[in-house]
């Protein structure tokens, strides 16, 4: 993100602070160009990043994100009640991406009707941003170990934490249920534990 983005993102947070999320919804819905400029600037970042981590593809993520939005304008009347808008973008935009990547994959792959595709997170130093940048034993370890998980248990761990949404908004993005998406969290966290290069990355300082 730009450092004209960045700004305009904190000069819409600073004017809809007050507001909820259902609120800044239903002033969208409404057809006010001020809060759908608002939802737009205060989620691109995380949009973009979830929608590059999953198609690897830059083109693919931003037309995705553009079709989201322009949709999203042209049907906002026709759109019901969220409880979370960060949830809905996120699975919403999920959907769209793996739309577009099955649809390059249509050349390459003869049996589409056995073709499936689950998103597979990679764990760059740029995602973890550990504060203590000199620490490279410490953030390789990090890496490699959450890169050793499945692609579930990933975008589990990603959307919880990197995202920073609940367990139940990370089932309504990923389409399955809510315990499934504490199996998955579970099962992670006790590979990273194991992990002996976790462990001793984290004697050196605090995860």
């Amino acid at each position: 993100m730009g450092i004209q983005r960045q700004n305009l993102k904190k000069s819409f947070q600073n004017n809809d602070e007050s507001q909820s999320d259902c609120e800044l919804w239903e002033n969208f819905k409404s057809g006010c160009e001020s809060a759908f400029k608002s939802i737009y600037f205060l989620h691109y970042y995380a949009l973009y990043h979830y929608a590059l981590n999953i198609s690897k593809d830059e083109t693919v993520s931003v037309d995705a994100i553009q079709d989201l939005f322009s949709d999203l304008w042209g049907s906002r009347k026709r759109l019901g009640h969220v409880l979370s808008i960060k949830a809905y973008l996120l699975s919403s935009l999920r959907r769209r991406v793996l739309q577009k990547l099955k649809r390059k994959r249509r050349k390459q792959v003869l049996a589409l009707e056995f073709f499936t595709f689950d998103p597979d997170i990679e764990f760059s130093p740029e995602i973890l941003m550990i504060q203590r940048e000199n620490d490279l034993f410490r953030q390789a370890a990090v890496r490699e170990a959450l890169n050793e998980l499945s692609k579930r248990q990933k975008e589990v761990v990603y959307l919880r934490f990197f995202l920073d949404i609940s367990y139940k908004e990370v089932a309504q993005v990923m389409g399955i249920n809510y315990q499934s998406v504490l199996n998955h969290h579970q099962t992670a966290i006790q590979k990273l534990r194991n992990n002996e290069a976790l462990l001793r990355a984290a004697s050196r300082g605090k995860l």
